[in-house]
């Protein structure tokens, strides 16, 4: 239940939700894509009519995008240029933080797995694309942040080789339906944060307050001033393959709880797909000192919740209530919290005793890992 609050991380901080302003963006990313276009290829009519829709994409930009009047009065000054071909690119680079924010907020993630072999595949639903004459599966690809402690960035942000494997292990560890949001928690990357995803091959995304937006193969970031980020994701990656293994090896050892999982399944049919399950993993020098996979459940069940902490995102079943007065209502079934935390699937800590993890309820027939082992 290690939470933290997202109007601290810099994609909350400095820009507006877009999360709730959805068709609002496509429509102004609409129309500043089709000014330049008419601007660039079309009569001189359509061209004026271009330029009148960039001259109202330039004007809703800055307030639509920036919460600061700082960081507003700046990109009002970087659009006043009056070179058609300045205010493009200019109008561009916008536009690239626009189409990227939403998943930095926790939107979900659109991908496809195209087939390995050329020709109709076997087995699963595939689709075909007439563009690339490929076929694939969509699948979704859910968000994780990924909270690195200062200690942790500083002692990777030294000078030093990299090991050759390390784009290799990342890629072996980083699953396609999980993209990574990463914020380091200390001063210098106050204005930064990071997104990593694998679609058809690995890139990391970066969102900064002042440059803007970019996007880069993980190779080419690993010797681009971004190693300690990296070498942080990678870190982080071995330590819950790491700990899955141990709790496999852990629950085969102790196939009696076996029947907790059956009194658990009873509830399924009451769990939101969208609620967040909670658990800690205790951790300690071997199986021996492993305390397993620790849920958190109410008052009065062996465990606690510490005083500061809001409770987590959970569903409440449906039920009767008798007030003092002799009066019942059924109460209908809700999730709780659920807004507050709306995007943001899981929230994982570094280099704490106590690992907060929080893993999505997999929906019955779904294939995809969502970062766990299988």
């Amino acid at each position: 239940m290690k939470y933290i609050d997202k109007m601290n991380l810099p994609q909350y901080k400095y820009y507006n939700n877009m999360l709730e302003r959805e068709e609002e963006r496509k429509e102004l990313i609409s129309t500043a894509m089709s000014g330049e276009h008419m601007a660039k290829m079309g009569s001189k009519r359509e061209r004026n009519e271009g330029f009148m829709l960039l001259g109202k994409a330039r004007k809703e930009l800055p307030e639509f995008l920036y919460r600061c009047e700082e960081d507003q009065k700046r990109c009002r000054q970087e659009l006043s240029v009056n070179d058609i071909r300045k205010l493009e690119r200019k109008m561009d680079s916008y536009l690239r933080i626009l189409l990227i924010l939403p998943y930095f907020q926790g939107s979900t993630m659109e991908k496809k797995l195209y087939a390995e072999k050329e020709g109709i595949p076997n087995g699963r639903q595939y689709r075909y694309e007439k563009e690339t004459g490929k076929y694939y599966i969509p699948c979704i690809s859910v968000p994780k942040l990924l909270l690195i402690s200062e200690e942790l960035y500083q002692n990777y942000n030294v000078d030093g080789e990299v090991e050759e494997n390390t784009i290799t292990e990342i890629d072996r560890l980083l699953s396609t339906d999980v993209n990574y949001i990463i914020y380091v928690q200390c001063s210098a990357q106050k204005e930064e944060v990071y997104l990593a995803e694998k679609n058809d091959g690995l890139f990391l995304h970066i969102l900064d307050r002042k440059a803007g937006a970019s996007k880069l193969a993980m190779e080419k970031a690993l010797h681009n001033g971004k190693e300690a980020v990296l070498l942080c994701l990678k870190d982080y990656l071995q330590k819950m393959e790491q700990e899955e293994q141990l709790r496999k090896k852990y629950e085969q050892e102790h196939l009696e709880k076996k029947e907790r999982e059956k009194k658990r399944q009873i509830y399924e049919q009451y769990v939101d797909r969208n609620a967040i399950k909670v658990f800690d993993i205790k951790k300690g020098s071997g199986l021996a000192d492993y305390a397993g996979i620790c849920y958190l459940h109410g008052k009065g069940s062996g465990s606690y919740r510490r005083t500061g902490y809001e409770m987590m995102p959970h569903t409440r079943k449906g039920h009767y209530r008798t007030y003092k007065n002799g009066k019942t209502v059924y109460v209908k079934s809700s999730v709780i919290h659920k807004e507050k935390y709306k995007g943001v699937q899981s929230a994982h800590r570094m280099n704490q005793d106590e690992i907060g993890l929080q893993e999505q309820e997999k929906g019955a027939g779904n294939f995809f890992t969502q970062g766990m082992g299988m």
